[in-house]
């Protein structure tokens, strides 16, 4: 992102709006890159190379499981 880094921005929801839901989406797809976005606060992980449908399900998952699956 040219402002902003994905970490930090990961880092700025809870805070300022708790509410927020965070999923990273990275060409990093390892166990490192994932247990750091975890550390950071997100609720999903998704690689950039994913299937579309996979994508999908993943936001689906999250929504389900950290947000508001209506809003």
């Amino acid at each position: 992102m040219p402002v902003l880094s994905g970490r930090k921005a990961s880092e700025r929801p809870d805070g300022e709006h708790p509410e927020t839901v965070v999923v990273v989406v990275t060409l990093q797809n390892t166990a490192k890159a994932v247990a750091e976005a975890q550390r950071l606060g997100a609720c999903g992980f998704v690689p950039k190379h994913a299937p579309r449908a996979a994508m999908q399900a993943a936001l689906r998952g999250v929504l389900e499981a950290c947000g508001d699956a209506e809003g």
